[in-house]
């Protein structure tokens, strides 16, 4: 499998009440049209792993969006204190 030149980028949505969320968005760079995937995040939130997934699918021919889903309590991971143990 070969794989695409893409193109990625944040882009803007809009959740209920109008309120405005992050995406981002990547999709190949040849002409379309191309099939399309929703990438859900994780529990801690959006965060760069999210990004990457978002990219293979479009090296792979699919054109891919990763919404912030916390965008309106904030994408956070949750830290430990400093003297807490793992």
């Amino acid at each position: 499998m070969a794989f695409r030149n893409i193109q990625g980028g944040m882009a803007t949505y809009r959740g209920a009440g109008g309120d405005r969320g992050d995406a981002y968005y990547a999709h190949p760079t040849n002409a379309g049209p191309h099939p399309g995937v929703v990438v859900i995040h994780h529990m801690p939130g959006w965060d760069e792993w999210t990004c990457e997934v978002a990219r293979k699918f479009a090296h792979r021919g699919y054109a891919a969006v990763a919404p912030s889903l916390y965008f309106r309590v904030g994408d956070r991971p949750i830290s430990r204190p400093a003297n807490s143990r793992t």
